[in-house]
């Protein structure tokens, strides 16, 4: 169970964005007198930065047994120190920062200092007392053995290749199931894998090999180096799997290196000291498998659903995926690898020859043919918090009974439990209104409506989730109208084509106003020209949106290509791309759905530690509190930047409900272009309280569903300030995920 927590003291700046919390939380951070609860808060990206020397001192209950912290980076060193009451040193050890880690405290321990010897990232510092949640014994205890390995390449692959099988093999089969993941993912991801793997009743942490790379790269021998061998050795001596599954593609640059090294590692663990022999190594196999498995049979120990209704509902947890409207796999075909047990025949199991299983049955459960229920009873509490809470934890109930325990259960963050039923967090309380037709007549109009404030606000601009339209498109080029619609995000596009009066003349003007509509955040990601995220690269749009495949596309702020010196903190998935506090950035706060400008002066330390993933850098600040920046003028570095010119702008109505404005310029009887103050005006009449200029002039661009829609000179003019073309960028903002983005564009 979790042990109480008495204090916990620390000096180190104060954080930005952080929310003060009432004294009295059973778990506090105490900061010159201010009590804050955020260190607690379970989130998987907020935290505490400390430098070299900074210590954190937790004072811990007598029966306190382990100490669970969480890491923002990973192989950085760190001293634990324990005291008794007295003051006296118990011990004192040397560790490296890993994501996840728990750790054994000595008897009689009274509190625990733990010391930075690098500068790094501190998420989450809790005591437990006996026994372990399930979800962390794993870190402390692995299982000797286990019934299945699966190995993933990356982190996406765990739920939308494996979901399915993992569901069946664990929940139908009752074999203990382990996933490792050979990629490192980013920190909040493998929160979300734990938090589904958890949701399917995988108690297990998921393994990470720690291996770096470049997506497809070719290089991946020498990013990944000569310790593929050794890692996965270690590994399999350590799980000892009867069957191991992994990704047959051909064509993935991963899968066949990580095939080639497992080879090796197979043929190592035989020779080990303690020797174990793997029975089977099957891949999934996009056709053409000997075996084939279906995961949509009701299951007893679901009450009647399926394997794969069971992993659909876990995927839930995997935000950041869930908006790629994937659909999980309802049945697999493998190939088998190799086997040092007799020849399959029958082709029905994986487990077919394979006797030393910690599992009790061999078939799965099936239910008799009656209809599948629409809800699954709700489990009873259980005493084990989630392995990555969103809130402070707090003491369970007590256990039921074994017979009143549900075999499989969903847990949302915070240890509360959820039927596989229910919507996921992020979805409104109410049901969507129904999605409208195709037919041109009963398109809903772009033009933005009137936000309701109740919790299921925007309620009326997305798909149904339950229903099996998963996406909604109308185009109207002629009009200019462009609309989409999911279950989690809808874009609304309108062209505007107008006049202005400067400077005592009439000017044309063209501009493109989407409004975007976010039920969950992680319909937002940020975009890069390279696979290799690098900040530098350069490529036309509609080189890299085949492969990105975003809704709505615009131009971000030109990374680190260039103007590094005029820029503040550039921030993408966590990683520091440059950093400054000498100008103000936008910041995208993916835990309130909304946009933030940050302050010139603030460390960029602050940003991360306050949870935000993605700052951009170009500006300068167009509104922010809902107050036009007068100064915007003054404050803008680029050289002619507040004459008229194509822009890229986006800005902020309300947290999930945002707005993109790209003006086309320089063209002469169709679109001069627009000055700082007029782009302010645009969203200032949107009521924005927040607008942020982006990059423009010949980067300015806008895509819909890999298509280009605003326009630059036909005649590539290339010129001075009347340049009208559109040049290669290294990254944008993009928003949401279609297959019917083409897979090649003209």
């Amino acid at each position: 169970m979790l042990a109480a927590v008495l204090c916990l003291s620390f000096l180190c700046p104060s954080l930005w964005g952080a929310d003060t919390a009432a004294s009295g939380e059973q778990y506090t951070f105490s900061e010159e007198g201010k009590v804050q609860e955020w260190l607690y808060d379970g989130k998987a990206t907020t935290g505490v930065t400390l430098n070299s020397g900074d210590t954190v001192t937790l004072s811990v209950e007598s029966d306190t047994k382990y100490l669970h912290l969480s890491f923002r980076e990973l192989l950085l060193p760190y001293t634990l120190t324990e005291y008794d009451a007295s003051g006296e040193v118990l011990s004192s050890r040397s560790f490296e920062t890993d994501y996840e880690v728990v750790l054994p405290l000595s008897e009689g321990v009274s509190f625990v200092e733990t010391e930075a010897e690098k500068r790094l990232s501190l998420l989450e510092l809790v005591a437990y007392s006996e026994p372990l949640p399930e979800s962390l014994a794993s870190l402390v205890s692995p299982s000797p053995t286990t019934d299945l390995l699966v190995l993933a390449s990356t982190f996406d692959e765990v739920m939308e290749l494996y979901g399915s099988l993992l569901a069946y093999t664990h929940i139908g089969q009752n074999a203990h199931v382990t996933v490792a993941v050979a990629k490192t993912p980013f920190r909040h991801e493998l929160a979300e894998v734990a938090r589904s793997l958890n949701a399917m009743g995988i108690s297990v942490y998921p393994y990470t090999l720690g291996f770096t790379d470049d997506e497809n790269s070719k290089r991946l021998e020498k990013q990944w180096g000569k310790s593929v061998v050794s890692e996965l050795t270690e590994m399999l001596l350590a799980l000892r799997p009867a069957i191991i599954v992994t990704n047959g593609k051909t064509d993935d640059y991963r899968s066949n290196f990580l095939m080639e090294n497992l080879e090796e590692a197979l043929l190592a663990i035989t020779e080990a000291e303690q020797p174990h022999t793997v029975s089977k190594v099957y891949a999934v196999a996009e056709t053409g498998g000997a075996l084939t498995l279906s995961y949509t049979e009701p299951l007893v120990a679901l009450d009647g659903r399926s394997a794969f209704d069971a992993a659909t509902e876990a995927y839930r947890e995997m935000a950041s995926r869930t908006v790629f409207l994937k659909t999980l796999p309802t049945e697999q075909s493998f190939t088998l690898l190799l086997s040092n047990v007799k020849s399959d025949t029958e082709n029905e199991s994986l487990w077919e020859n394979v006797s030393d299983r910690t599992s009790r049955t061999d078939e799965v459960a099936v239910s008799s043919p009656s209809p599948i229920p629409t809800e699954v009873p709700t489990p009873a509490p259980t005493e084990a918090p989630t392995p990555a809470p969103t809130e402070a934890p707090s003491a369970q109930p007590e256990a039921p009974s074994t017979e009143e325990q549900n075999p499989w259960r969903l847990f949302s963050c915070g240890g509360k439990e959820v039927t596989p039923t229910e919507a996921p967090t992020a979805m409104p309380t109410e049901a969507p209104t129904e999605a409208p037709t195709a037919e041109p007549t009963e398109c809903p109009t772009p033009e933005p409506t009137a936000v309701p404030t109740e919790p299921g606000k925007f309620a009326e601009k997305f798909l149904d989730y339950t229903s099996e339209k998963k996406e909604w498109v109308e185009v109207d080029e002629k009009n200019g109208t462009w609309i989409y619609r999911n279950p989690f995000l809808a874009v609304e596009i309108t062209r505007t084509q107008t006049t202005l009066e400067r400077e005592g003349k009439t000017v044309p003007l063209a501009y493109y106003t989407a409004h975007i509509y976010m039920r969950d955040v992680n319909s937002f990601r940020p975009s890069f020209a390279s696979e290799r995220q690098n900040g530098r690269t350069i490529e036309y749009p509609e080189t890299f949106l085949p492969t990105e495949k975003p809704v709505l596309w615009i131009t971000g702020d030109n990374m680190i290509q260039g103007d590094t010196e005029l820029k503040g903190h550039i921030i993408r998935n966590g990683r520091l791309y440059h950093s400054s506090q000498k100008v103000p950035c936008l910041a995208v706060n993916t835990q309130e759905f909304s946009l933030e400008i940050v302050d010139r002066g603030t460390p960029y330390t602050d940003i991360l530690d306050a949870g935000i993933l993605h700052t951009w850098s170009f500006g300068p600040v167009l509104i922010q509190d809902g107050v036009v920046n007068e100064r915007a003028r003054d404050e803008a570095k680029q050289g002619g930047i507040g004459a008229p010119n194509p822009r890229t702008g986006i800005g902020m109505i309300e947290p999930g409900h945002l707005v993109a404005i790209v003006v086309d310029g320089r063209q002469p009887g169709y679109s001069e272009g627009v000055t700082l103050e007029e782009f302010t005006e645009l969203f200032r009449a949107l009521n924005c309280t927040v607008a942020y200029n982006l990059d423009g002039g010949v980067s300015t661009c806008m895509c819909f569903l890999g298509e280009r829609i605003n326009h630059h000179a036909e005649n590539d003019i290339r010129t001075g300030m009347q340049a009208s073309w559109q040049r290669k960028i290294p990254d944008g903002l993009m928003w949401g995920y279609s297959d019917l983005v083409p897979d090649e564009l003209p």
